[in-house]
């Protein structure tokens, strides 16, 4: 059964408005094979950030932290692997 996994953090210049940690895999140090499972809003209701969940679809890790909207539409306005191979969409 995966385990959560803690990614990298953001940089350390990170704003308290931008302080999410980017999706990452720790395991195969990249962030293409990531599928997010859940995005809930933050427990501030004015706050651009996101308590976020996803996996690895190589790996099979699952991770969660917090995130900041712009991080986690990176990742869901990637095209699929799908996509890719049928050169729908650029990667």
């Amino acid at each position: 059964m995966p385990t959560v996994a803690q990614p990298h953090s953001s940089s350390s210049h990170a704003t308290p408005e931008s302080a999410g940690r980017y999706l990452w895999c720790s395991t195969c140090r990249t962030d293409r094979h990531l599928q997010v499972l859940s995005a809930e809003p933050h427990r501030h209701p004015q706050s651009v950030l996101v308590e976020v969940t996803y996996t690895c679809s190589h790996c099979g890790h699952v991770f969660g932290h917090t995130a900041t909207y712009e991080q986690v539409a990176a990742v869901l306005d990637r095209p699929t692997s799908a996509e890719r191979r049928a050169g729908l969409r650029d990667y």
